[in-house]
Order: structure tokens, then C-alpha cells, then sequence
């Protein structure tokens, strides 16, 4: 529990701060809940007990609050120093693919002890490791009874849960009811066995709008595809093939997720992707009112960095007729359910080998794409939001071919680096001039300054239509 600055704390609970969401949770003594900061119930202060996880309050026998939903609260935030280990082992933690990761498996990817890695999630998050995994799988499966018609024993699975017994079990201690009592509450959908449907909450504002104008200017062609106010694409996981279309749903400040040809042990995976594609763990209220949006992420950040390099010194709409030439040559064809053709983007261990003259682009630029798709494939640079900032900036820019503007555009869309400012971007600089803007007073949140850039002063500022 937290013990300093409860003063703070309660006036922020009182106020119903929601900057203060995904910092700390607020427990209820009288009711047994655990809520947001921003919730608007009102809790008497003798009442109020403060974590710094939901995974904390939860193992001190707090339900999560039904009316401010915490277990979906957001995380996003910035992580220094020891903070910035544990900001990346829960990245891990959600990432990971098929298998449960252990905490010996997580502390040897981040280099360290298990005894150290405990005590650092002990410091920040009130929690140990084994606690924060048993949380985050836990609402997973809260979700999955609440929205689907899947079967108990495959939302256990579903949600990494080693057996069938320790799921009822564990669900059973954290919510007090089983999951077939809880799901007996519930209005879940008939089932359907080619496609899965979720909903996934987030905090408004929320401009859709502007993020599916991004990703249609840099529309990957086979991959993705904007149409009808939605974002569709393929993906390949262990070569089995899984669509995914994403719709906006504002009146209820959430996305509709359609997923077909998935596994049910594919499904954290997916979800923690479209989250950070989306920027779904921000906060908005914690960034300047002025710069308010989302950071367009990247689904897969190899394929991303590729469409970065190939859209050095030329347009966006050059960019994507290069990344079209590369998938019709190196991607593998695919027809989706609806019988159009589709692409998987080749992957690194693919291009590494691939001859890319045909492109008609640079040698130098060739070999740097070459030269990145080695160093991915041989596990030498981590370009996921795990990876530690600092060091796989410097690995980038000890490529021959890649410098600081194609850095800062990795870090913004694949790394997540919500300080990442491409300060060499034509359009950044004459509106950085124009308007006389220092991104120094927008730090550390200067990535967004960009967005906000290219999202309001593109066109005027560029002699080319579709910038950025």
C-alpha cells in the first residue's frame, strides 16, 4: 500500500482527477472495492486506502469497482531509472506469444537476478511479478466470460492459465464468485466459431479519425486496408493466417475488435498489439490539452521500421508504391475471407537475403534495410517496445544508411517513444518556425507535438499532398 503523500492522494480522489488514472489505485474499506481515482463515487477519506497496482489492491482482497472499471485503467506512463525495468518487463509480460513467460525467463531477458527483479516490482507496483501475471490474465478472462461465448476451459487457456482448477481457483479468490457464476450475470454473444468479437475500453478523447488518416497515408499495400471508418490487416502467427478488423465505437468509448482464423492462445498477444497500435494504455488527460492524441504505433514493428527507410527523403505516396514493389516481390500472397488478395510482409530472416535493386532505390539505403533485417533476425537489435531506448537508438544509428530523422520515426512508431521528435521533418521545422514553438516545453511528451504537427499543418506546409 502507499504510504507516502496521502494528502496528495485524497485530494486527487476528491477531485476526481483523471490525470491520476493508472498512477495509483484507491481502495474502499467499507465496500471492499478498489477504484480509479477518477471513479465518481465518493468514498469517506477514513474509508480510502491507496495502491500502486491493481494487482496490489487485488491481493489485499479488493474486487475491482464495476462503475470506473480499474482492471482496464491505463498504464501508460514514463518510466525512469530502476521504474524503467519494471515499465519493461510488464511489456514483456503482456507481449509475450504463445507461452506464459516465467519470471526466471523474465529476469534473464532483463538481465538480472530474480531476487532484484522482485524487489523492484515490490518498490513500484506493490506486487510481485507472479502477482502482476495472475492479475493481467485474470482480467483478460473477466472480459473474455463478460463478451464471448467461449467455453470456460478455452478462456483458461486463453488466458494463460496452466489448468483448468487454478483458473477457477484463482478467479474465484480475486472475485469472489467462480467464472461460471460470474458469467451466469453476463449476456454473452451466440457463438461462432469463424471469428471472435471483443470490445476493448478506452479513455476519451479518442480522434480515431486522425489515426485512420495516418495509417491510410502510410498504407502498407496487402497488408492493411482503411475502408468504411475501419482498419483491417493480416497476420501471420507461426504461419497460420489471422485477419483482424478494428471499428470505433465513441458512444461507448471503446473498439470493436473482429478477429478470425485465430487460436484462443493467440489472443493476448493480438490484444496487447492493438493497444499499443492504438495507443490504448495513454492517458489523455496527463498530456497538454493542446497536443492531445494518440501515437499511430506499429502492429509489427520490423515491417514498420522497413516502410521508415524506404520513406527516407521522398514522399509518403513514394514511400508506399516502394513498400508495394518490396511485398509483391518478398511477401506471401494470401485471400482473405471476403476473397480479395493480401500480403504477409516478408520478415527479417526474408529480407536479410533479399536482393532489393529492383526497387529502384539507393545501394546505401538497400544495405541498410539489408543490414537491419540481420540484425533483427539474429535477435541483435529489439525494435519492440521492450527493448531499452537509449541502446537500440545507438544500434540504429551504427547502420550505415539510417540517421537521425529514420531514429526518431522507429522510436515514435515502433518503440513507443513518446519523446521521439523527427526535428530534421520538413514539416516539423517550417511549423516549428512559423508558429515559433520550442518542443523542449513539450517535453517528455514531444511525440505527440509531432502528430499534432503533422496532423494540423501538413498540407499547408508541404508542396506535396499526403506529408506525413
Amino acid at each position: 500500500m502507499i504510504s507516502y503523500d496521502t494528502k496528495s492522494l485524497t485530494k486527487a480522489v476528491l477531485a476526481r482527477d483523471p490525470r491520476a488514472d493508472g498512477r495509483f489505485y484507491v481502495g474502499v474499506t467499507s465496500t471492499g472495492i478498489y477504484c480509479r481515482p477518477s471513479c465518481p463515487a465518493r468514498p469517506l477519506q477514513k474509508n480510502m486506502r491507496f495502491y500502486r497496482s491493481a494487482a496490489e489492491a487485488e491481493s489485499q482482497g479488493y474486487r475491482a469497482c464495476l462503475r470506473c472499471r480499474p482492471d482496464i485503467s491505463p498504464e501508460h506512463q514514463l518510466w525512469h531509472g530502476t521504474e524503467a525495468v519494471v515499465g519493461r518487463a510488464l511489456r514483456l509480460i503482456d507481449q509475450e506469444k504463445f507461452e506464459n513467460i516465467s519470471v526466471t525467463q523474465l529476469s534473464k531477458k532483463l538481465g538480472m537476478t530474480e531476487r532484484h527483479l522482485r524487489r523492484l516490482f515490490e518498490e513500484q507496483l506493490g506486487a510481485s511479478p507472479l502477482e502482476i501475471m495472475i492479475s493481467k490474465r485474470l482480467h483478460l478472462a473477466r472480459q473474455l466470460l463478460a463478451q464471448t461465448a467461449l467455453s470456460i476451459t478455452e478462456i483458461s487457456g486463453a488466458s494463460g492459465f496452466g489448468s483448468l482448477r487454478q483458473f477457477n481457483q484463482s478467479f474465484k479468490d480475486h472475485y469472489q464468485k467462480s467464472p461460471r457464476d460470474f458469467r451466469n450475470t453476463k449476456k454473452t454473444p451466440k457463438p461462432d466459431a469463424s471469428l471472435i468479437v471483443l470490445q476493448i475500453p478506452y479513455l476519451p478523447p479518442f480522434d480515431w479519425l486522425s489515426l485512420l488518416k495516418y495509417f491510410k497515408n502510410h498504407e502498407i499495400h496487402g497488408v492493411e486496408k482503411i475502408e468504411n471508418n475501419s482498419y483491417h490487416r493480416v497476420v501471420s502467427l507461426d504461419e497460420r493466417l489471422v485477419e483482424i478488423e478494428i471499428t470505433d465505437k465513441p458512444a461507448r468509448s471503446e473498439i470493436s475488435l473482429v478477429i478470425r482464423g485465430a487460436q484462443i492462445t493467440d489472443l493476448r498477444f493480438l490484444m496487447a498489439r492493438i493497444r499499443i497500435l492504438l495507443d490504448l494504455n495513454l492517458n489523455p488527460a496527463i498530456l497538454p490539452q493542446k497536443i492531445r492524441g494518440r501515437l499511430p504505433g506499429s502492429f509489427d514493428p520490423f515491417e514498420s521500421a522497413v516502410g521508415v527507410l524506404l520513406g527516407q527523403l521522398v514522399s509518403t505516396e513514394q514511400a508506399r508504391a516502394l513498400m508495394k514493389k518490396l511485398i509483391e516481390l518478398y511477401g506471401r500472397p494470401h485471400t482473405d475471407s471476403h476473397g480479395r488478395a493480401r500480403f504477409v510482409f516478408p520478415s527479417a530472416s526474408v529480407l536479410k537475403d533479399k536482393n532489393l535493386s529492383s526497387l529502384g532505390i539507393p545501394r546505401s539505403r538497400a544495405s541498410a534495410i539489408h543490414e537491419l533485417a540481420r540484425r533483427v533476425s539474429n535477435q541483435e537489435i529489439n525494435l519492440d517496445q521492450s527493448t531499452q531506448l537509449e541502446k537500440t537508438r545507438a544500434q540504429l544509428l551504427s547502420i550505415k544508411g539510417i540517421g537521425p530523422w529514420s531514429v526518431e520515426m522507429i522510436a515514435l512508431r515502433c518503440l513507443q517513444d513518446a519523446n521521439a521528435f523527427p526535428a530534421t521533418d520538413l514539416i516539423v521545422v517550417r511549423a516549428l518556425q512559423k508558429l515559433k514553438l520550442n518542443p523542449e516545453k513539450s517535453s517528455p511528451w514531444r511525440g505527440y507535438l509531432a502528430i499534432w504537427i503533422w496532423k494540423n499543418y501538413a498540407l499547408q506546409l508541404s508542396n506535396k499532398k499526403g506529408s506525413r
